[in-house]
């Protein structure tokens, strides 16, 4: 079996077996040329990335909560002939087990299940954990606002490199141990916030002017200028 065979014949696991949540085939093609047999890889959602996975001969580790998606994959494979020996599944939600996860590390990670708020959040904070340095990161639906967030964040972050654009997704590769760091040190999230901050501090004002804190807001004031110099 062969790439092209997944992409002209997906394996149809979601909406009862009926129906494929295809991804864009040129980011299936960009991930196989990246994965090498024996390479440890992870994703959150299923579906032909899966059995593409399958296909490079990675260590896989596929993290969703539907097992009938999940056995309906393992048939899929088993009929096309892939190889099961490598793939593995952990059928629960991913921000329950990813917090949970042994010391795996993995080289490649694709960032594919829910897209609600804040789940692509805690799939690429988890993930990051546990992404080896100079691993590649891979962000679906990028469409939807949650995904979007995360690759603007990530354009901004140190320790990450902004690799390729796709229609619909975006990928990255971690050139860092991942650290947390505080908002200020967050560019992105520093920047979304300084209007924010600005208002504030203008509602702030205008409160001690009406009601009459001459001196509190001349202080807020000489602050302001010495923040500014």
């Amino acid at each position: 079996m062969t790439l092209d065979d997944i992409i002209t014949d997906p394996p149809k696991v979601h909406q009862g077996g009926d129906g494929v949540f295809a991804i864009n085939p040129a980011v299936l093609r960009f991930i196989h040329g990246r994965v090498t047999p024996g390479a440890h890889t992870v994703e959150t959602g299923l579906g032909a990335s899966t059995a593409m996975f399958a296909l490079t001969g990675a260590h896989h580790l596929c993290i969703t909560p539907a097992a009938d998606e999940a056995a309906r994959l393992q048939d899929y494979c088993t009929q096309k002939g892939l190889d099961l020996s490598r793939l593995r599944f952990d059928i629960r939600g991913s921000q329950e087990a990813l917090p949970i996860l042994t010391d795996e590390r993995f080289d490649v990670a694709l960032i594919d299940g829910g897209h609600g708020f804040p789940l692509p959040f805690i799939d690429w904070f988890y993930i990051a954990q546990r992404l080896k340095q100079g691993g590649l990161l891979i962000i679906d639906d990028t469409q939807i606002w949650t995904g979007a967030v995360l690759v603007d964040f990530l354009k901004r972050e140190q320790g990450w490199r902004f690799v390729k654009r796709f229609s619909g997704s975006a990928a990255f590769e971690m050139t860092a141990p991942f650290t947390y760091t505080e908002w200020t040190n967050q560019p992105y999230v520093a920047d979304k916030s300084r209007i924010t901050r600005r208002l504030c501090d203008l509602q702030n004002a205008g409160g001690m002017v009406r009601r009459g804190e001459w001196r509190r807001f001349a202080e807020r004031l000489r602050n302001a200028f010495r923040s500014r110099a």
